[in-house]
């Protein structure tokens, strides 16, 4: 039977020692981990890719120098009882106070590939990320906690973050954009030309057209990071945590694990941590856990697929209006709202995504381990937001009083949906759920950067423009 020097021997990292810290970073803590799932993940990654340059996926050996780095990577899991809660535990992954979202994760691994990559070959890096937010400002982050350690400088490393106008209010200031240099050095560029999702297609084309061109004019090597592996593969890293917080407590696995998702980015990377787990022995006697997607009206694809099996056009139920209190309302299907102020409605920008790739993938686990998908609306959150917010007391996620200061509704949404979950049989009503909080803040914890100050690219002419404002700063 494996042991815990097997767990030390194959997930956790050099640096880690004696138990679980809630001040550590779980990057540091389980690196080796972190190395062996990048490096299953490389196994699946097609050796023909149109995404460019990117560095080894594969971590490094651990350089004392990335404990700095890793340092904001802490994460907490809490138990909540009482008010309707029991059973459920949250995960709580917004920790960060200068991003409070799960994305600090992968952006601060994907800076320390990007080093050692400029390290040994002495080649310069602009990492290219196309975001509705929360990935741009995580990767943005991270560059500066890059520069703040000492660990290289502008002239080498450099981040360049496109973002849909419609996600301006979520936008923060940092030290990027509040010292004239650096915000030269890495721009922050509205896009203003389309469906929030055209961002993607504008970084793909800015990568086809001038890569080169940027390479030989400037000495920059372009990083498009939209490739969903390198978060996926750092994502695992949830696994790990939750295998050896629960064997500290004797507690059995989960039942279900809970996201609120654009592209089920983060439970395809637990699902790889317990992949790498297995294979290494060491649950091998747990039984696998289902999953609980939920997503918003204006972005239900992955439920949709779950449900029909493909991004059918009418895999969203009719609504009608209620005479009795003005709602949009349906009752045919128990995944989605059965009220809503609107049937295309946004809760957070954060969740754009349409027809993800992942979503084939997100409808496979849940075939084969169970669970289910749900979409919410704005007027079932604020229905169970007095309650979510009791709930959550423990964890020390605060939200606020009012929720017209919510800025981050991720947090809300996931609990929403198991609720939902719950209440109409979707899911077992006693059934242990563990909630991946993964992005949760109130307005006044933002600083924003004032739309009107950024730069803005749009229309035909965007590619172009992008070019033109990276040459103008290069």
């Amino acid at each position: 039977m494996p042991t815990a020097s097997d767990f030390s021997k194959l997930i956790l990292g050099p640096e880690a020692a004696g138990g679980l810290d809630p001040a550590s970073s779980l990057l540091t803590r389980y690196y080796g981990g972190l190395r062996a799932a990048a490096a299953v993940a490389e196994e699946s990654r097609p050796t023909t890719r149109s995404d460019g340059f990117s560095p080894a996926l594969v971590p490094p050996p651990f350089d004392d120098r990335l404990a700095c780095l890793f340092a904001p990577a802490t994460a907490a899991v809490v138990a909540l009882t009482g008010l309707g809660a029991d059973g459920l535990s949250v995960l709580d992954l917004t920790r960060d106070a200068e991003t409070r979202t799960t994305k600090t994760f992968a952006s601060l691994m994907m800076v320390a590939r990007a080093l050692d990559h400029i390290r040994r070959t002495g080649e310069r890096i602009l990492i290219l990320v196309t975001t509705s937010g929360n990935k741009g400002q995580a990767l943005r982050r991270s560059v500066a906690h890059a520069y703040a350690c000492g660990l290289c400088t502008p002239d080498q490393l450099r981040v360049l973050m496109v973002a849909p106008a419609a996600s301006a209010p979520k936008l923060r200031r940092s030290a990027l954009s509040d010292t004239a240099a650096l915000a030269a050095a890495n721009p922050l560029v509205l896009f203003d030309g389309g469906a929030p999702e055209a961002v993607k297609a504008v970084g793909q084309r800015f990568v086809a057209r001038y890569a080169d061109q940027v390479e030989q004019r400037f000495g920059l090597k372009i990083w498009f990071t939209f490739d969903a592996i390198n978060y996926v593969a750092v994502d695992a890293v949830r696994a790990f945590f939750e295998f050896e917080l629960m064997r500290e407590l004797g507690a059995p696995l989960a039942r279900y694990q809970a996201h609120a998702i654009s592209s089920a980015f983060g439970l395809l990377g637990y699902h790889l941590g317990r992949r790498v787990l297995r294979m290494a022995g060491l649950a091998s006697d747990q039984v696998e856990p289902g999953y609980i997607v939920v997503q918003q009206l204006a972005r239900p694809d992955v439920v949709v697929h779950l449900r029909h099996g493909d991004f059918v056009p009418d895999g969203v139920p009719a609504y009608t209006v209620c005479p009795q209190t003005g709602f949009l309302c349906q009752d045919r299907d128990p995944h989605f709202p059965s009220k809503t102020f609107a049937a295309d409605e946004f809760i957070d920008a954060t969740f754009y995504a349409r027809t993800p790739a992942t979503a084939a993938p997100m409808t496979a686990l849940i075939r084969d381990h169970g669970g289910t998908g749900l979409v919410v609306s704005l007027a079932e959150c604020l229905e169970r937001y007095p309650l979510i917010r009791r709930q959550l007391t423990a964890t020390g996620i605060e939200l606020p009083e009012d929720p017209r200061q919510l800025a981050e509704w991720a947090t809300v949404m996931v609990m929403t949906g198991v609720l939902n979950a719950r209440a109409r049989g979707l899911v077992e009503e006693k059934a242990p759920v563990l909630v991946h909080a993964s992005g949760s803040c109130r307005t006044d914890e933002v600083s924003p950067i004032a739309p009107d100050s950024l730069p803005r690219i749009g229309g035909p002419e965007a590619v172009d423009q992008l070019y033109a404002m990276l040459a103008a700063n290069a």
